[in-house]
């Protein structure tokens, strides 16, 4: 088994997301660079601890990269008991860390229900 890059040990809520920079067309491997979004960006995962706003880690990935996969890829530890607050693009993250908090996404053909709007709403934005 391979050794994670880094254990982070915060016992308080820590928030997850990703944002993308739009980079130049690199000159090669602008496939993996693409994302879909008609530009060519890289992607910016940062973890902020929620009650002091800071920075914990930031992990880059390539543009064309889903965000659940960016977190997988940095083998980051957290400890079991630390909250995880999650936009939906980390749908799969209870696999990972237990104690996750995702916004429950509607599925095809069926509207949420109203706790699961219930739910939603009293997510942190």
């Amino acid at each position: 088994m391979e050794e994670p890059e880094a254990i982070l040990i915060i016992y308080a809520p820590e928030g997850i997301d990703v944002s993308e920079q739009p980079i130049e067309r690199p000159v090669k491997g602008q496939k993996d660079f693409y994302s879909g979004k008609k530009r060519h960006t890289v992607k910016a995962q940062l973890i902020i601890c929620a009650l002091t706003l800071t920075i914990l880690s930031v992990v880059v990935g390539k543009g064309r990269q889903h965000d659940f996969s960016v977190f997988k890829g940095c083998r980051l530890l957290l400890h079991p008991e630390a909250l995880l607050l999650a936009d939906s693009g980390y749908q799969g993250m209870h696999g990972l860390h237990q104690n996750s908090v995702l916004p429950i996404k509607k599925q095809k053909g069926k509207p949420l229900s109203a706790e699961d709007k219930a739910h939603n709403k009293a997510l942190p934005d």
